[in-house]
């Protein structure tokens, strides 16, 4: 049994005002609670937007193709992600095919980036073939890809990155 402490004015109310006690529920008793629905092994949201923004009001898991951006040749990628509210955590991986290309490697996103000033976001690689030193991927904001660079700054084209490179990692950014 599973127990969820609503506070509210009414049972279907939620308010910080006043503590409504706490609902047990049995192995798959259901409640609606203000639209979405609750259960003892999941919280179903009914993709309605919120203007609270204390409110979690959006929950997405998916796949998604990480596919390079203005490569000439082909590659073998597969992607995962899962989106909580308003941040993205993208698992990705990437084979390029040996194709020579010197266009900046960039690869398309699920999402998005969040318009900000001064928005950055950032990556943890967990494998690569790369040759490049210090390689890491960056999310620049209001942007729909992320990029490759290197310990000094730099872009990397899919050249220096290294023509028939694996990559894997995990890209975290904010959306809109």
């Amino acid at each position: 049994m599973a127990t969820i402490k609503l506070i509210g004015d009414a049972p279907n109310q939620v308010s910080r005002n006043k503590d409504l006690g706490s609902m047990a529920f049995q192995d798959r008793d259901a409640v609606n609670i203000g639209g979405g629905v609750a259960t003892l092994n999941s919280i179903k949201f009914t993709g309605t937007a919120s203007t609270d923004a204390n409110t979690l009001d959006d929950y997405e898991e998916g796949t998604w193709t990480p596919t390079p951006n203005n490569y000439d040749g082909t590659s073998v990628v597969e992607g995962y992600y899962t989106k909580i509210g308003n941040m993205c955590f993208a698992s990705f991986y990437i084979a390029l095919d040996g194709t020579s290309d010197g266009s900046t490697f960039s690869v398309f996103l699920p999402f998005a980036s969040f318009n900000g000033t001064n928005a950055m976001f950032g990556s943890a690689v967990s494998y690569t073939t790369s040759t490049a030193t210090g390689l890491s991927f960056r999310v620049r904001n209001n942007n729909s890809e992320f990029r490759a660079y290197n310990n000094s700054g730099t872009e990397l084209t899919y050249n220096t990155f290294g023509a028939s490179a694996v990559v894997s990692g995990t890209i975290i950014f904010r959306t809109n």
